[in-house]
């Protein structure tokens, strides 16, 4: 999902393009980005960034 979006979250009455994309997710390589989708909340002028994580199978030791 890398750059899937350019939704700006702040501040989250600045329509596109004019607001900035500030708030993003890292993960490590044990996880992939499934899903991300921004939400208007209220009482705060960032958009909210839900993101769904797939956790990858350990490998077994042997």
């Amino acid at each position: 999902l890398s750059g899937a979006a350019r939704t700006p979250s702040w501040p989250a009455a600045a329509p596109a393009p004019l607001g900035a994309q500030i708030d993003h997710v890292l993960a490590t390589p044990d996880f992939s980005a499934r899903d991300a989708r921004f939400l208007d909340i209220g009482n705060t002028d960032h958009r909210a960034l839900v993101v769904t994580l797939t956790l990858h199978k350990a490998e077994t030791e042997r």
